[in-house]
């Protein structure tokens, strides 16, 4: 799904709350064991803050793997840093 750059401005701006809500649901309902015997993190809005704090001096196209994508923190919290500086300020 491509979203244009109008539709991202509309986007709410507490996308990073949102997602991390849905990391803390899904951790409730996965059995602690199963979930680190397959591997899954699923990365906190703080550890993926920091790491989309990261990019810098991106310029064109943008093409982000998110290699986890569990419920998207990183990506979430990538278009939350980044996007203000490739879409203008967020309304609030």
């Amino acid at each position: 799904m491509t979203l244009t750059t109008q539709q991202l401005k509309k986007t709410d701006y507490y996308l990073m709350d949102t997602v991390e809500c849905f990391r803390l649901d899904a951790n409730r309902k996965i059995d602690p064991a199963k979930r680190s015997g397959l591997g899954q993190f699923m990365t906190n809005a703080k550890v993926a803050s920091f790491m989309a704090s990261l990019f810098a001096n991106i310029k064109g196209k943008i093409n982000l793997l998110d290699a986890g994508a569990a419920v998207g923190s990183l990506t979430a919290a990538f278009v939350h840093f980044n996007g203000e500086r490739f879409l203008g300020p967020y309304e609030k």
